[in-house]
């Protein structure tokens, strides 16, 4: 065995089950790390917390008549597409 380390002999060598193992591994966290990047967390805001930012769209706006579900549904939508902060539960 010309040139062909044994896995038992050298620390550096890896058998082909855990060359596949690590391979299936590293493709599951680039995997998931590219959904991370790709997808906006997804958050679902409370009533009052729609409330309060649809309120103050509506003062940006100088108070607009007759826009209060086009208001709100922004509102809704910005804070959905809110990015989680790390010590907030989903």
């Amino acid at each position: 065995m010309h040139g062909v380390a044994l896995a038992g002999s050298n620390p550096a060598v890896i058998t082909r089950e855990q060359g596949n193992t690590n391979m299936k591994a590293s493709k599951k966290r680039h995997k998931i790390a590219a959904q991370d990047v790709t997808k906006p967390a997804q958050t679902k805001p409370t009533h009052d917390e729609i409330a309060r930012c649809a309120y103050s769209l509506w003062e940006q706006r100088g108070y607009p008549q007759n826009q209060e579900l086009e208001i709100w549904f922004h509102a809704e939508a910005q804070l959905r597409q809110a990015p989680v902060a790390a010590d907030e539960p989903v």
